[in-house]
């Protein structure tokens, strides 16, 4: 990746990769191999040390790897929950109002006085559906934000 130098223009440097975890198991194992198989105690004394670190290095990095690929994937999982919400909100308000004006259309008719009250308490429940629409929308939006 290119970096900028004070001016703000792209330099021809590039930042090296990190190492991979691949380098720092090879810079363990050799440092092991040193440490085990050398009878100078001097040099497994500096080995030890080197090995240690070049673990510790190795585990971070997987640790770093895997936090990245774990949160990568929460995030996609979101996104798609967030698009099936949407995509299930459109529907379900798409069939509430074709029963509404279903409802409004045989209320506008000559219904008897039964089947009115039966209209109209429909309607209500329509309506009070139509408000729980909205709010899971407004969550849905307020999740969206937050990815």
């Amino acid at each position: 990746m290119p970096v900028s130098n004070p001016w703000g223009r792209p330099s021809t440097a590039t930042i090296p990769p990190p190492p991979s975890y691949t380098e720092y198991m090879a810079v363990g194992a050799f440092a092991i191999f040193l440490s085990v198989t050398s009878g100078n105690r001097a040099l497994a004394r500096f080995i030890s040390p080197l090995t240690i670190l070049g673990s510790v290095g190795a585990l971070h990095y997987l640790y770093r790897t895997w936090d990245r690929a774990h949160e990568r994937s929460r995030v996609r999982a979101i996104r798609r929950n967030v698009v099936k919400s949407q995509q299930g909100a459109a529907i379900l308000r798409e069939l509430l109002e074709h029963k509404m004006e279903e409802s409004t259309a045989l209320l506008a008719g000559s219904p008897s006085s039964a089947e009115k009250e039966d209209l109209v308490r429909q309607l209500k429940e329509l309506k009070e559906a139509m408000k729980e629409v909205d709010r899971l929308e407004q969550e849905v939006k307020h999740l969206e934000s937050q990815i």
